[in-house]
């Protein structure tokens, strides 16, 4: 059911208040747009209002520059379908803050929307050069490489796991699905 006309204004009314009242970068203040700006955009998302929501976090990165509302803004604008943007988005957050790779881990899955292999074959590379201990983007890069069927490049990367001394279950399954007649005594050893 969405909010009738009178109260959507009201709403933003009173973030756009909130928000031309910030008199710094930091402190309560900041923080009180950064919470407002989420919290207004969340009930936008939840209404499945998406253009409310964007509205909301262009508003606001408008008056700070924070992490949080710039990756919610990238979300809101793939789950609103333009998925491009959102990758931009996620790029121009990664510049600005460098050390939160989530920007990149949602970078790829916008690629994977988009069916852009090789987008997000680049970016998880990228995360693994910033994070060579990151599994999970590891076992994803694992993945697409043997959906495109580079099982060399798939092996190569499950070796680099298996060399970092993860020698658990998933990693000598995933090592024996690629090259079973080298891995056989070891899987069937983890596996019993």
């Amino acid at each position: 059911m969405k909010r009738p006309f009178w109260a959507e204004i009201l709403v933003l009314f009173l973030l756009i208040l909130s928000l031309c009242s910030c008199k710094s970068s930091s402190g309560s203040d900041y923080d009180q747009i950064v919470k407002a700006s989420i919290d207004l955009a969340q009930t936008y998302v939840d209404m499945k209002d998406f253009e409310s929501a964007c509205e909301v976090y262009e508003k606001a990165l408008s008056q700070v520059d924070n992490y949080m509302v710039q990756y919610n803004y990238a979300l809101v604008l793939a789950q609103s379908g333009n998925v491009d943007k959102a990758i931009q988005e996620c790029e121009k957050g990664f510049e600005k803050n460098n050390d939160q790779l989530q920007f990149k881990k949602a970078q790829v899955k916008f690629y994977l929307l988009l069916n852009d292999n090789q987008g997000a074959i680049e970016t998880l590379l990228k995360i693994l050069e910033l994070d060579e201990h990151d599994r999970d983007s590891r076992f994803e890069l694992i993945d697409i490489y043997t959906k495109l069927e580079q099982k060399d490049k798939a092996y190569e990367q499950a070796l680099i796991m298996y060399n970092q001394l993860y020698l658990d279950e998933k990693t000598i399954k995933v090592l024996y699905s690629l090259e079973p007649e080298l891995w056989v005594n070891v899987y069937n050893h983890v596996s019993q």
